[in-house]
Formats: structure tokens, sequence, C-alpha cells
């Protein structure tokens, strides 16, 4: 009653099954209240089934839509094998337009493998640890840069250090059709869904795909099209559904993700005025941002520069900025 996930998903079934799993958490207006975490699964016919989850961050909206957007249009025909997708994974800082849960502070891509006895967000990365992820062949975790970040649209997966990925991930990054697939160095104990998939022996990948706690045409196109390049290249969508097919073939080029130099961080409170956009190729000592007081309108700004080479994939959108602000990263040659 007061600890642990109440409800249970049943994976033999075959065709829809949906609804939700519940985390007790005793609050000021229901002391017997339940965290709702509502869930889609659709099981058809033979072949590998895959884990979509949407909202690990609750104000990256990218993915929640177009997973809501693809469950509402795929039926059985269209699939062999088997689909679970949670949506808005982390649902109380979904609700709450929030990176993070307003019942804890909890940073759900934060807190993998999580824990039975937590708080709520350790609860639900526990549930997912032992339940959800070990029932599936695949996971692909949907980001996005945020309410204070613009993202490129990219995929991205981790590794040991300096380790190469092995060639199911890469052909499964490369199939999302993407610019870039962006590297992160990390050890074994790796407190994201992609880290948690990974030691779980599962094929793990992840994307970025917009940012400022907004959605574009552009960046629920991108969104679209990765989601359903990798679901038909591992065998699990028969057809399209609803993206178009590509244009032209895009050559994925795969950058790091890691060395402090690819990164611009604010060192004073200021007002951002930036000179490189997303998707941009820059080279070390270039100009990067003027850094203005605009309280003392006299002052000087602060011009600040990229220590490296690399193409922009991410950049701040709020001009007020202060100390330990990441106002730019650099995804540079590995």
């Amino acid at each position: 009653m007061f600890k642990g996930v109440i409800g249970t998903i049943d994976f033999e079934r075959v065709g829809l099954s949906s609804g939700t799993v519940a985390v007790p958490h005793s609050v000021d207006r229901s002391p017997y209240y339940q965290i709702q975490l509502p869930f889609w699964r659709l099981r058809a016919g033979e072949g590998p089934s895959i884990l979509l989850l949407g909202g690990n961050h609750g104000d990256e909206y990218e993915g929640p839509t177009v997973l809501t957007k693809f469950l509402q249009a795929v039926s059985a025909d269209d699939i062999s094998g088997a689909i679970t997708i949670f949506p808005a994974l982390n649902t109380p800082a979904v609700a709450a337009h929030a990176r993070c849960s307003p019942f804890d502070g909890g940073n759900l891509n934060r807190s993998y493998p999580g824990s039975v006895g937590g708080m709520p967000t350790d609860q639900i990365a526990a549930f997912v640890s032992q339940e959800i992820i070990p029932r599936h062949d695949a996971v692909f975790d949907f980001h996005a840069g945020g309410t204070s970040m613009a993202h490129i649209a990219c995929g991205l997966t981790q590794r040991e250090p300096g380790a190469e990925i092995d060639p199911a991930t890469r052909a499964a990054l490369t199939a999302m059709g993407l610019p870039y697939v962006f590297l992160i160095d990390t050890d074994a104990a790796s407190p994201t869904a992609i880290g948690q998939a990974r030691r779980a022996g599962k094929l793990a990948i992840g994307g970025e795909f917009g940012g400022g706690g907004s959605l574009t045409p552009q960046s629920v196109i991108d969104t679209t099209s990765a989601l359903e390049n990798v679901l038909l290249h591992l065998g699990i969508l028969k057809r399209r559904i609803l993206s178009r097919p590509p244009e032209q073939n895009i050559e994925t080029q795969f950058v790091s993700f890691n060395r402090p130099e690819l990164f611009v961080y604010a060192t004073e409170t200021g007002w951002a005025e930036p000179l490189a956009e997303v998707g941009d190729t820059v080279a070390a000592g270039q100009p990067a941002l003027n850094m203005f007081d605009l309280l003392s309108p006299e002052k000087p700004p602060s011009l600040y520069h990229f220590a490296a080479d690399g193409v922009v994939l991410a950049r701040r959108l709020h001009a007020h900025a202060q100390p330990g602000d990441c106002l730019f990263a650099l995804g540079g040659p590995l």
C-alpha cells in the first residue's frame, strides 16, 4: 500500500492493452494518493519487442506528443512483434511542465536503477528497471532540450570510455536518418534509462529532437521519422504510418559529447547574445557569445569563445544566464 508500483502489464497478451500503473504517494490533499502512469502495448505476430519512453523529463514534448500520435494511429496489422509505450513516464513532471518531479524533486533520467523503497521518482525508476526493460529487446528513449535549451535533432547512446559501439546499436542509430549521433562516455553505473538498458544487455538508443518547452512542425516531423525509421529497421513496423519516405539519404556523423572543451558555460550573471546557432560548424577560438550586463549599460560585454572545433548540437535559449549555466554544447570529433 505504501511502497512499490501497483498494477501489472500482461506481456503475454496478444493484441492491444492499455491502462495505468500507480505509485502510492501520500500528499496533503489526498493521504492515499496514487501517481498514475499511463501505458500502451500492442503485440501481434512474431518479431522483436521494443520499449518506447517519452517524458523521462517532463518539459520535453516531442517524444510524448509523437508517441501519443503513433499509438492512436497504429494497428495490429501494421506490426510484427511488440511495442510498449510509456508516453509520459515521469507523469508528475509532465503534468507540471517541469524537468523534475514536483513531488520529490527527482530527475527520473538520473535515478536508474532506482529503489523500490525510495521516493516516487526512485520507485518509478525501479519499476522500469526491474519489470519493464528486461521484457524487451530494445529501448528507445525520447528527449529534447527542455524549456531552456534548443537541440538539433540527433541520435544518442552511451558507451564505455573509448569503446566502440556494437554494430547493432550503430545500425539502429544510423537508421534514424538524422545528420548526427552523439556518443556519451560513461561507466557502468550510468543513472539514465539508456544506461539501465545497456546494463540489461538491451539495444539502447535515444534521441534529442527539439527544445524550448515547445513543438515545431519540423521537430514533430524529425521525431516521427526517427521513430518509424527505427521500427522499420528492426522489422517491427511493416509500413510507414505517419512519416514519409526520406527524399534523400542522409549521411550520419557520429560525434563526441563528452570532453569539457565542447561546452561553453557562463562564468558570470548576465544576458547572452549568441553568435552561433544550432547546426553551425564552429572552430576553436571562434567567438561564441557576448555576455552583457543590462543593468550597467555602459559596461562592455564579455566575449566568450569556443574552445574546440565541432558542430553546435545545443544552445541555451534563455538570454539571462548565471554562473554554471550551459550556453553551448558541441559535438566534436571522436
